[in-house]
This record gives structure tokens, sequence and C-alpha cells, in this order.
């Protein structure tokens, strides 16, 4: 999993892109400076970055502090083994900041999960699955290569969600558990500012699963966590001092864009009463619902709500609490005036719940299944769950090998943008298989080789304990077909209702084929390129 999360490249020496630039200046500014001031920086890569704040004549970072202030070591580490990153190969420093802060702690909350499903009674392949699916059928994965606060901030929530379980509840050792996770939760909102809400939610699940029946008892039994995300607040206050000298002062409040800070002007720091149109779109829509384009999360939020229904004792709660957590986060993102969130890949504002969603994901299998009388029933409802994941790792896959910013202009960016800059104009992203001096075609077989590898071990490996492994390969090929049929079918349903290609089409496949394409040190050929940026 972790070779198909580092495979491709997403920064490029040409390019520095908006949000992910932003974060390697501060970080280079704090570095070399001392000074959360970027004005030296920018003038060094002579590159004023859209997503920017300036206050009293200074340009500062517009993001919240904690993915940059991770990166600050990374950086000076980095110019010390190879001072070229100062300027030039600056975007080497995004990569290894990617790996080392995305990829490993989404690794670690990937296993936290499989850890609470095993602990909920789920096999080792069961839990495998759900593992595999929140990693790489999901948009998680193309945010584990990008620099943004999401990937990060949702592997945070998983550790801090699925290190709670009650079998680390007791004495001193449940005491250090709930503080730990508290830090982590507190410092998920340091790195992606509106996950602070969800912290204070996990704040009052904690408050719910205490042993304790009085309410200072539960208070006493949740402290520990509370201190831990206490903690990363004041830290988010002591940040804002020091940058702009008042601890109610966030840089948000001053975006240097007219159209970022119109956004942030409307309602409360850009948050207003969710709106139905965002609701469908950060979860239905084409363009960036998360359930598009990562369908099995359906059965996940079936197996939520079908144990908070019906379960029983511990489980029950728990399932109630996580899908209450997840519906009023959802809510929240809705209420933000910005919730297409720019050019980008799904709805990359609801990152931090996709691992909590994922937990639900047994359960849901488990729900079907049994909902099924005959053994056709059985196989066609097992082969929509395998098409499902299938659909989502194909829809996360693609942003990741070609370009993963879709454009805010197109409907169905994964199937009008991703697949024809991958099959019909050569818009490749640069990969490891590139630095070993392979052409963009076999990088992307060995990708797909390495993508499928983690599926293959799982299964092979945790068969011993699946009684589904000893079942008749009759069987098994059942389920085979009923996967391809339901898969088709699926296939077909997305792309019916995709029109011809418009301009907005066409102009950002050209965009996105030029960004890519152009040789990394062609400065005046890029500069030709944004001259035409309107198109």
């Amino acid at each position: 999993m972790a070779l198909s999360m580092a495979w491709y490249v997403h920064f490029w020496p040409h390019m520095h892109t908006a949000n992910e630039s932003i974060r390697l200046y501060f970080a280079q500014a704090v570095a070399e400076t001392g000074r959360p001031e970027l004005d030296a920086i920018t003038d060094l890569h002579r590159s004023v970055p859209v997503d920017r704040s300036e206050y009293e004549g200074h340009i500062y970072m517009d993001k919240a502090p904690g993915l940059s202030f991770l990166a600050i070591p990374i950086y000076a580490a980095m110019v010390w083994l190879h001072p070229e990153v100062r300027h030039d190969e600056l975007w080497l420093v995004g990569y290894v900041c990617c790996l080392l802060l995305l990829v490993v702690p989404l690794l670690l909350g990937i296993a936290a999960l499989g850890r609470w499903l095993r602990l909920g009674g789920a096999s080792e392949r069961e839990a495998g699955v759900a593992m595999l699916a929140a990693g790489l059928a999901s948009p998680l994965f193309v945010y584990a290569t990008l620099l943004f606060g999401h990937g990060l901030a949702a592997a945070l929530v998983m550790m801090a969600t699925f290190w709670l379980r009650p079998d680390g509840d007791r004495a001193a050792r449940g005491v250090r558990l709930r503080f730990g996770a508290g830090l982590l939760a507190g410092l998920a909102g340091f790195v992606d500012t509106p996950v602070f809400i969800l912290a204070a939610l996990l704040c009052l699940f904690v408050l719910a699963r205490s042993p304790q029946s009085t309410l200072a008892g539960r208070l006493k039994h949740a402290m520990p966590f509370i201190g831990g995300v206490a903690i990363w607040a004041l830290a988010q206050f002591a940040y804002n001092h020091w940058s702009l000298g008042h601890p109610l002062r966030f840089t948000y409040q001053y975006k240097g864009n007219a159209e970022l800070a119109a956004i942030i002007d409307s309602g409360f720091f850009g948050f207003r009463p969710p709106s139905l149109e965002a609701l469908f779109g950060i979860w239905l829509s084409p363009a960036r619902g998360l359930l598009y384009h990562a369908p099995w999360l359906v059965v996940a939020l079936l197996g939520l709500g079908v144990v908070a229904w019906r379960g029983e004792g511990a489980l029950r709660r728990d399932a109630a609490w996580l899908l209450g957590i997840i519906i009023a986060y959802s809510m929240l993102v809705a209420g933000f005036v910005d919730w297409r969130a720019g050019d980008s890949v799904g709805p990359r504002h609801l990152m931090p719940i996709v691992g909590l969603l994922a937990a639900g994901f047994v359960d849901g299998v488990r729900v079907i299944v049994a909902r099924c009388r005959s053994g056709w029933q059985q196989d066609v409802a097992q082969g929509a769950v395998v098409a499902s994941i299938i659909i989502g790792v194909v829809f996360a896959a693609l942003p990741v090998m070609t370009f993963p910013y879709h454009f805010h202009q197109l409907d169905f960016p994964v199937l009008e943008l991703s697949l024809p800059l991958l099959f019909f104009f050569g818009g490749h992203s640069h990969s490891l298989g590139n630095a070993l001096g392979l052409g963009h075609g076999v990088s992307a077989l060995v990708f797909v080789a390495v993508l499928v590898l983690p599926w293959w071990l799982s299964a092979r490996y945790s068969a011993r304990q699946d009684e589904l492994a000893r079942l008749p390969g009759r069987w098994r090929s059942r389920v085979v077909v009923a996967t391809l049929v339901v898969g088709l079918l699926w296939s077909a349903a997305m792309v019916a209702p995709i029109p011809n290609p418009g301009r907005d089409v066409q102009a950002a496949r050209f965009k996105g084929t030029q960004l890519l394409l152009i040789p990394p040190r062609d400065r005046p050929a890029y500069r030709w390129l944004l001259r035409y940026r309107e198109l």
C-alpha cells in the first residue's frame, strides 16, 4: 500500500501549486528566517501563491499551520543534505513530506482501523478488505500524494478514535491512551482547523463511553482526552499571536485573493446553514460526491445504521456515536460556502471522516448477505460489493496517475478529465518508474501490479482464518461473474449521462495535458501558458 501511494510524484519543478506551495514556503521561511512572513521566500521563487494571506504589508500562509510546522525539520535536513532544494528543487521537499507526513500516518491510521474491527469481531480477511478499501479505494488515496492537511487530519482522527476500544480503558493505561488520543485529535485540528469541531465531537464520544454513570465521573474519565485536545487549541492561539499579534486573529481573515476573501467574509468565517445542494454535492454528485467516488462506503453507512438501530451494548452505542459524528461533520462541511473546494478530487473537506465511515463496512456486508434468501442472491450481493470496491480503486487511481486537481468547471471530472488524459492525451504524472528509466506506459503497468498486490496478499495470508476461502471454486466463480456483470452495468450507468465534451471539458484537458507535459525547466513556455489560463 505504501508503494502504491508513493509511486506517482505530484510535485513539479516548473509549477508550484497553490495549496501546497504556500505550505512549503512557510516551512522554508521559518527554517531560514525564524519568522512566519513569506515575503523573502516569494521573492526567492518569484511566485506569490493565490492561497495566501496579507496583513500589514506582509504575506502569510492562509492554512492551518500544523502540517507546515511538521515539514520544517524535513526541509532543514534536506537543505543540509542537498542545498539545491532551497530553490529549483523545492518540489523534492514536498514529495518527501508526503511520504513521511501523509503516507506513514495514513498507514498507522488504517492499522488502527483494522485493530478496531478485529476487536469488534471481524475476521482477518474482513478487516483486511476494509483497511485496503479505506486506503486504496477512496479519495484518501489521492490525498496521500498531495501536501494538503486533509489526509494527515484523516489519519490522526482514525488513530484518535480507534485507540478508544474498551480493552484500553483500564486504570493508568486507559488514562494514557485517552490523553494520547486527545493529543492526536487536537493535532488533527492544528493541521486542518475545522477538525477542531470534529475533535469536540470526539470529546462527547469519550464522555458517552465512560463506565461512570454520573456527570462528574464521566467528565473525570474524559479529562485526559479533553486535555490533549486543549493543548493543540492553545498552540493554535499561540500561533495566531506569533504571526498576526493576537490569539484570536486567524490568517483566514486576511485572504490576499479577492475571490477567496469573499468566501471567508460570507457567514461566519465562510460557514452558514447547510443547503441541500451542498449536501447532494459532497455526498452524491459526480463532481465531488464521496459515495460516487467510493461507492463501497454506502455499505459502510448501512452497517453503521443497522448496528446503531439493532445492535447490542457497546457496539450499538459506538455505531450510533460514529454515525452521529459523521452526520454532524458533513452538515458542517455542507455549510461551508466553498464546499466544492476549488480544483480538487472529491469532497476533500470530508476526508477526516472517511476512516470513521469505513468502520461500518464489515457490518454492512454481513447485513446484506444475511438479508439474501438464496445462493444466487448472495452471489449478486457480494459481486455488487466487490464491484463497488473496484470502482473506488479505479476512481482513486486515475487522478493519482494523471492530474490530481479536478477543475471545478467539470461535472464528471474522473471520466471527462482523468480517463482521457491517461489513455488519449498522454497526461501521465511523473513516477518512480520514470526515475528508474521506465516509460510512462510501463510505469503505469508496474503501478497497477503494485496496486493489486496488497489485495492478493491480504486474500492469501488471511485465507486460513476465513471460512469463505474453503468454499468450492464453483461458488467463487459465480461471485466473479456477478462482479463482472454488476460492474459493467454500473459503469454503463455512470457513462450514460455524460454529454459530448464542451468548451470547458476541452479546455480542462488542454490545460491539464500542458501542465504535465511542459519540460521541467522551460519557464518561458510555462509563462506562455499562464497568459492563456482563461482557457
